[in-house]
């Protein structure tokens, strides 16, 4: 098992010495010469929104809640589908006219005002807190993956380094291109993975008659009170709660920069569509895979795991040979590396791109940006380092969840805003991020958020934070045609 994840890391540092040779300016080192097929979009794109808790988060809440956890992967589905179905084609085509090479830049339409300014350094910094909270729970991911159940051989601060120091390698020699490269690699790696263990899974309980007792541990109690049941609650506000909560992460979807940048870097607008239809089977499948492990393992082990976000590495360890649970963990490592890489490489960008113009002169060479990579990447492994692994708050779900709805809630309300109005206000793109990241305080100070995701709840209230905004700033919204 030690060696089939040896080689996989040293593949990794092998791609990103090549695709050192092909990262010339900023333009490559950040979007790949705007030169990405259809494929490598799709794959790349798919392997970065998913990341480690698609081996550990999800299954996790499924293994605990039963089928209402699986809302989660119904709303990544419809989440990633509305993604490439509403943004990509628009945004590849006004980023490119307008010369954009990050969301922040975008909109607030390359101008070059006082205002403009201001809410391009709000934006970025926005995109580097919650992108450094994202490399966080990747980096937890991978120490619990490698001091886990599987016995790579590391304690947890070990493989926390390991993980840290290939990851910041590779994204430091190749950039964007080196990135996507991986990314496609990995991405076939997890479908493999969580398709090969479901459907084993599968044909071991179907074999062995156990069908039944699967179907009775899918409804699995909700310890927050809503009636369990495969649909997760049977009366109506449960349902309309546990929807909002789950379906949530899918509305995430519309705002994060590492998804935005590939469809920024497609050749052309029309190759979105086929890109689309790749992402959303990639997502489907390994989606659904991780539901199916999690709601067979009650049945299937002997021993319960004591952490549930294990369970996925539990079930592999019991039943495949060494080799193949090596590949396991080579395609979770995948899923965190996917991303972390992803994640480096959008808050470089906006560091390189929408922090002040001063700070700007100094990062946007190739050096400075690969310096930036370096820094982040230790402070992401620093938080791990001091992560208490006993706290519920610092599980990879957790932490994944805060940074995923803080870069959706910053982005998503504006940049539909600028794809679906005439003149854009920034004044209104101003003051929807903020008012929506005021909102998303307030909701965890007050605790709401351990009872509501606050993805949904913050992007109806932006919703109607930008509209009256736009009436007072021109006196009558004006939709694209």
């Amino acid at each position: 098992m030690l060696t089939t994840f040896v080689l996989y890391l040293i593949l990794l540092l092998v791609i990103g010495a090549i695709a050192t040779r092909r990262t010339q300016s900023t333009d490559d080192f950040l979007l790949a010469g705007r030169r990405l097929g259809p494929l490598a979009a799709a794959l790349s794109s798919a392997a970065t929104s998913m990341s480690g808790w698609l081996f550990m988060g999800l299954p996790g809440k499924v293994f605990q809640f039963g089928l209402s956890g699986a809302w989660v992967a119904i709303g990544c589905i419809c989440g990633d589908y509305a993604n490439w179905k509403l943004i990509s084609t628009r945004l590849r085509e006004r980023s490119g006219r307008l010369g954009a090479l990050t969301l922040p830049e975008f909109i607030t339409s390359c101008q070059d005002d006082a205002l403009s300014k201001l809410t391009r350094t709000i934006a970025g910094l926005g995109i580097v807190f919650f992108m450094t909270i994202y490399l966080w729970a990747q980096i937890v991911a991978t120490g619990k993956a490698l001091s886990g159940p599987m016995e790579v051989g590391f304690d947890y601060e070990t493989a926390v380094v390991v993980g840290s120091l290939v990851i910041i390698v590779y994204t430091t020699l190749g950039g964007f291109v080196a990135v996507v490269w991986t990314d496609v690699l990995q991405g076939g790696l997890i479908c493999l993975a969580l398709v090969g263990l479901p459907l084993y899974c599968a044909a071991i309980v179907l074999n062995g008659g156990h069908l039944d007792l699967v179907l009775q541990h899918a409804p699995t109690a909700n310890p927050k009170g809503t009636m369990g049941d495969p649909w997760g609650g049977t009366v109506g506000l449960g349902i309309f709660l546990m929807l909002l909560n789950n379906l949530g992460v899918g509305a995430g979807y519309l705002g994060q920069p590492q998804m935005g940048a590939r469809f920024m870097a497609l050749r052309h607008e029309r190759d979105a569509k086929h890109a689309r239809w790749i992402s959303v089977t990639w997502t489907v499948l390994t989606s659904m895979g991780v539901v199916v492990i999690a709601m067979c393992a009650p049945v299937l082990l002997a021993n319960m795991p004591h952490d549930p976000e294990q369970v996925v590495l539990v079930t592999a360890k019991e039943y495949l040979p060494d080799w193949l649970s090596g590949i396991l963990v080579a395609a979770l490592l995948a899923a965190v590396m996917s991303s972390a890489d992803s994640f480096l490489i959008a808050a470089v960008s906006s560091i390189q791109q929408d922090f002040p113009a001063w700070l700007r002169g100094i990062a946007r060479s190739t050096l400075a940006g690969r310096i930036a990579v370096v820094g982040l990447g230790t402070l992401g492994m620093i938080l791990a380092l001091n992560t208490d692994l006993t706290r519920p708050e610092h599980s990879v779900l957790r932490i994944a969840e805060y940074a995923w709805a803080g870069l959706a809630i910053t982005l998503a309300v504006p940049i539909f805003y600028c794809l679906l109005v005439n003149a854009p206000k920034t004044g209104v793109v101003l003051t929807t991020i903020t008012l929506g990241i005021g909102a998303m305080i307030i909701w965890h100070i007050t605790g709401l958020a351990a009872d509501m995701y606050e993805v949904i709840p913050c992007f109806l209230w932006q919703g109607i934070v930008c509209w009256v905004a736009h009436k007072i700033a021109s006196g009558q919204a004006a939709p694209r045609e």
